[in-house]
């Protein structure tokens, strides 16, 4: 559980050939980077982080993967 003010961050391995896009959403809509809200990847390892949690911040949190044999969404 995040409290209201506290960081926090999600993060995920993730490989594939040929490389997957992959997309952070939330309440099925894409998430967009912003002073709040970060996201990055670094050696297939894909993160969202938070700076500090509001009360907009709660909700389901999916990634969306896919290339060009398959799609799925986590």
């Amino acid at each position: 559980m995040v409290r209201i003010g506290e960081p926090f961050e999600l993060q995920c391995a993730i490989s594939g050939q040929p490389t997957p896009h992959v997309n952070w959403m939330k309440e099925r809509k894409n998430i967009q980077s912003s002073d709040d809200l970060i996201l990055a990847s670094k050696n297939g390892v894909y993160s969202l982080f938070v700076r500090a949690a509001k009360k907009a911040d709660q909700g389901t949190y999916r990634l969306k993967i896919s290339n060009l044999q398959r799609f799925y969404e986590l």
